[in-house]
């Protein structure tokens, strides 16, 4: 009898390039910003994975958008999305990617600095984004619910017609 034993090793310096690395442009204040945020990925890790983030120029903006895992499977279209500007404020918030920063359920101004404050301050909005605590509200006898943010209760997205009465089966997502 013989047994085949595969074991998958990852290379956390090999997949921290893959974040956030789809920038062909020549801004020197969106290349510093995108190298600073890749060296602090490469150095700690979003709890997200690299495939699940993906970057789009629009024009002077760079639009990120890192996928939450706890709501992949619900495909509710919430994602944690980025708009940078050089010298701008950089916006933040949870929205739908389709609709880049437009329709944001809950929105952040971070402040606008040098490239390499940017990033950081981005990356701890994006950390404490993913670890925040998610729940599933449904109702009984229904396939409706509601994805709430659980520390706030503001509903960040859902499925089926929403009820007048109260939400009697709570989750948590994580």
């Amino acid at each position: 009898m013989v047994h085949i034993v595969t074991t998958r090793r990852w290379d956390h310096s090999r997949m921290a390039h893959r974040w956030f690395d789809d920038y062909n442009g020549d801004d020197p204040g969106a290349l510093a910003f995108l190298a600073a945020l890749n060296a602090a990925v490469e150095a700690d890790p979003l709890p997200a994975e690299p495939d699940d983030a993906w970057l789009l120029p629009l024009g002077p903006l760079l639009y990120l958008v890192v996928a939450v895992p706890a709501l992949q499977s619900l495909r509710i279209g919430v994602d944690l999305e980025i708009g940078y500007r050089p010298g701008h404020p950089v916006r933040a918030g949870w929205g739908d990617s389709e609709h880049p920063l437009d329709r944001q359920i809950v929105r952040a101004e971070l402040p606008a600095g040098d490239p390499e404050s940017c990033a950081a301050t981005t990356l701890d909005w994006l950390r404490l984004q993913l670890a925040r605590p998610l729940q599933r509200r449904g109702w009984t006898g229904s396939s409706a619910y509601r994805v709430v943010l659980a520390d706030t209760g503001v509903v960040i997205g859902g499925h089926g017609r929403r009820r007048l009465r109260r939400p009697d089966l709570v989750e948590p997502l994580r």
